[in-house]
């Protein structure tokens, strides 16, 4: 996408963010928890991808903002944007399905991420313009900030994420 294009999307997906942001944190309010969460890393099985004949080292800084929501104990619904690992902005949402354990004031919650992700259509992924993706992973820490690991086993190149989640009400 040309550079114009791009800051549009971008700014597009910010605004978006941050009107979601508060209209969940009202709901979250009165039925469950709500936690700011900031895409940040990625780690790829192969250093380098092949755009168009040419070798190009994945973006492994993925840098954006969402949201999740605890719809009840075992569903987090999700939504957000960031920066792909081909440089180009992306949109999710979808929830993550999962099991916590806790001790003290540290949880535990292995689980599954369902999401509908845009932003690879014009990659060497090729995906559709919104595209699903399952990631399994978990999601561990005090319950004020959690870590959240993700893992797609599959496909030709494998990869993982990192994201922090911060839980305001627990502050």
């Amino acid at each position: 996408m040309p550079g114009a294009g791009r800051l549009v999307v971008k700014r597009f997906s910010v605004l978006l963010v941050l009107w979601w942001l508060p209209c969940v944190s009202v709901f979250a309010m009165q039925t469950g928890e709500w936690s700011i969460d900031l895409n940040g890393l990625s780690w790829h099985s192969e250093d380098r991808y092949n755009d168009d004949g040419e070798k190009r080292r994945y973006n492994e800084g993925n840098a954006g903002l969402g949201g999740s929501y605890a719809w009840n104990d075992w569903i987090d619904i999700k939504a957000g944007f960031f920066e792909n690992s081909y440089y180009k902005n992306s949109l999710y949402g979808g929830a993550f399905l999962h099991r916590d354990f806790h001790s003290g004031a540290w949880t535990f919650a292995p689980g599954v991420s369902l999401l509908l992700v845009s932003g690879y259509d014009d990659t060497p992924q090729d995906a559709p313009v919104v595209a699903p993706i399952l990631v399994p992973g978990v999601v561990f820490g005090p319950r004020a900030m959690k870590i959240s690991l993700g893992f797609v086993p599959v496909g030709s190149v494998k990869f993982a994420t990192l994201q922090l989640q911060f839980l305001p009400a627990n502050w």
